[in-house]
């Protein structure tokens, strides 16, 4: 742990949690298995408090 620089701290972590995941043969992101972002977005339309986004 670099409390120096704990963005690079940061960034070493979720890389860790993204090789974890990999090892489970599960996707780290919303990409690897080929979800459209937008969807969500669709989706939550209207169950979003517009403030927060």
């Amino acid at each position: 742990m670099d409390f120096e620089h704990p963005k690079d701290t940061a960034l070493e972590g979720n890389n860790a949690f993204a090789a974890f995941l990999k090892s489970l043969g599960m996707p780290s992101n919303f990409d690897e298995p080929g979800a459209n972002m937008s969807r969500f977005l669709d989706a939550a339309d209207g169950h979003l408090d517009k403030s927060d986004v």
